[in-house]
């Protein structure tokens, strides 16, 4: 499943992707408007989408990599349904602003699980002794019933669609155009 405004694997004028990411920005800017945020990005497909909403909400940014960097430490973490199954934070970033964020939003294209997100929210919880709120924003979001309980038990949030929203929680939502399915709002709060 791919958004065709994306720009991943089906080309698109860079001024529609861009409206897209800032658009799912604004579906958290105001909610967390009170918090300082740092925003990540999953390597390779949404490094653009949370680089863009981090401009979009003046938040800091970084962005989770497969590729190894001299001289730093790493947060190493599984992706189980990716091709590439073992990713990473660089450490040394966190460390550097560890004191000047409140939330850490996940950025994705696309959330079928959430279990990549959850592993590495445990692993910086074990690391930052819960020093970070979490959420999750992402254009599409697949996550039934099951995972998004998962979600509220550990106080997260998930968030998709971008364009618009629907007040009622059982009537899709997403990026327009509409993709091949409809993916319903998803809300897991604590």
């Amino acid at each position: 499943m791919v958004n065709p405004l994306q720009g991943k694997h089906v080309p698109v004028v860079p001024s529609k992707a861009l409206k897209l990411f800032t658009d799912l920005a604004d579906v958290f800017r105001n909610e967390y408007k009170n918090e300082k945020l740092l925003l990540v990005g999953f390597a390779e497909t949404a490094t653009a989408i949370g680089a863009q909403a981090a401009i979009s909400v003046g938040a800091k940014y970084i962005q989770t990599t497969r590729e190894v960097i001299p001289n730093v430490e790493y947060l190493f973490f599984s992706e189980e349904h990716s091709h590439a199954t073992e990713q990473k934070l660089v450490k040394d970033d966190i460390d550097s602003i560890v004191d000047e964020i409140d939330r850490i939003v996940f950025v994705e294209d696309e959330v079928t699980t959430g279990n990549t997100i959850l592993n590495i929210i445990n692993i910086l919880d074990r690391e930052y002794t819960g020093k970070f709120k979490y959420s999750v924003a992402s254009l599409l979001n697949g996550m039934d019933k099951e995972y998004l309980e998962q979600y509220r038990k550990k106080g997260q949030r998930s968030r998709s669609g971008t364009a618009r929203r629907s007040s009622a929680p059982d009537r899709p939502c997403g990026p327009r155009p509409a993709p091949r399915r409809a993916f319903p709002r998803s809300d897991a709060r604590g």
